[in-house]
C-alpha cells in the first residue's frame, strides 16, 4: 500500500479539511473519464486516492496508520488485512475500494453496498400493503444507486468553488508559467502569478505546496523507474538467447542500463525520509 498522506499529497499533520480538498482536488485530476489515453493509469491512481481518503478522513483508522503504519495489528487472529478486522465494512479492504465506495462514504453508505439486493417476500398475495412498502423500498434503494453519480456532480461542482485550480503543476501550462524550485532539492514546478500572495507569504503554505511537488514527482518516477526496470529486464532476456561472447556483452549492456528515474525518485524519496 502506497504511503497515504504522499498519495494526497499532504503533510502528516494536514487537517481533516486539507485532506478532504486534496482527495477532491486529485480525485477530479485523476477521474479515468478525464484521462481516456492513459485510462489504467488513471484507474490505479484512483483507487490509491480512494484508499487513502478512507485511511486519513477517518480519526481512528488515521491514528492506527500514525502508529503503525499498515501493520496495524488486527484482532481476532488471523484473516489479514483483507478481513472484516480492518473496519472498511462489508469486508471491504483498501485497495478493493472503488470510487463509488469513497463516493457512497461521502452519505454514510459503507463500501460494498452497490453489491447488495433487497429480496421480497411475495408468497402472501393479499397483502397488497406489504407489497406496496416493498416497492416504495426497493425504489429508495435504486435511488440509493444513483448517489454516487450525484456526488460525483456535486464535489466536481464545489471543488470549482472551493479549489479553482492546483496551486501548481509540473509542466508549463495555461496560467502556469512562472517557474519555481524547492528549497531542499531544488526541483522545479510552475504556478500562477497569485502564488506568491496566495502562498509564499506563509513558510507553511509554501511548504506544503513543495511536499505535494515532491510527492506527485515521486510519483511519476516510480512509475518511469519500473518501465526503465521492465527494459532492462528484457535486455537480460534476450541476452540468454544467444551465447559466448556476443552473450557476454550484451548481459554487459543491460547491466550497465542506466535507471535515471529510478535514482532521481529515490534521491527524492531519501530527501523526503530525512525531513
Amino acid at each position: 500500500m502506497p504511503e497515504h498522506y504522499g498519495v494526497l499529497g499532504v503533510a502528516r499533520d494536514a487537517s481533516p479539511e486539507e485532506i478532504k480538498k486534496a482527495y477532491k482536488r486529485e480525485a477530479l485530476r485523476w477521474h479515468p473519464d478525464k484521462n481516456m489515453d492513459s485510462r489504467d493509469m488513471a484507474e490505479r491512481r484512483f483507487k490509491e486516492l480512494a484508499a487513502s481518503y478512507v485511511v486519513l478522513s477517518d480519526p481512528q483508522k488515521r491514528a492506527a496508520y500514525d502508529r503503525y503504519g499498515d501493520d496495524e495489528p488486527r484482532s481476532g487472529g488471523g484473516g489479514g488485512s483483507r478481513g472484516g478486522g480492518g473496519g472498511y465494512g462489508q469486508g471491504v479492504a483498501p485497495e478493493d475500494l472503488t470510487p463509488e465506495d469513497v463516493f457512497n462514504m461521502f452519505f454514510g453508505i459503507p463500501p460494498g453496498a452497490r453489491q447488495q439486493r433487497r429480496h421480497y417476500n411475495y408468497a402472501h398475495p393479499g397483502q397488497s400493503r406489504q407489497r406496496g412498502a416493498g416497492r416504495a423500498e426497493a425504489s429508495g434503494f435504486a435511488l440509493v444507486q444513483l448517489l454516487p453519480i450525484l456526488a460525483l456532480v456535486f464535489m466536481s461542482f464545489v471543488s470549482t468553488i472551493e479549489i479553482d485550480a492546483a496551486p501548481y503543476e509540473l509542466k508549463p501550462t495555461g496560467a502556469y508559467r512562472i517557474e519555481r524550485q524547492t528549497d531542499g532539492l531544488g526541483l522545479k514546478y510552475f504556478v500562477p502569478e497569485s502564488f506568491d500572495l496566495d502562498y509564499a507569504t506563509s513558510r507553511a503554505s509554501l511548504q506544503k505546496v513543495e511536499d505535494a511537488v515532491e510527492a506527485e514527482l515521486a510519483r511519476e518516477l516510480g512509475s518511469q523507474c519500473a518501465a526503465e526496470r521492465r527494459q532492462q529486464a528484457r535486455m537480460a532476456d534476450i541476452a540468454q538467447q544467444h551465447a559466448g561472447a556476443e552473450k557476454d556483452a550484451m548481459l554487459a549492456k543491460a547491466k550497465a542500463f542506466r535507471l535515471d528515474a529510478c535514482e532521481q525518485e529515490e534521491r527524492i524519496r531519501a530527501h523526503r525520509r530525512r525531513g
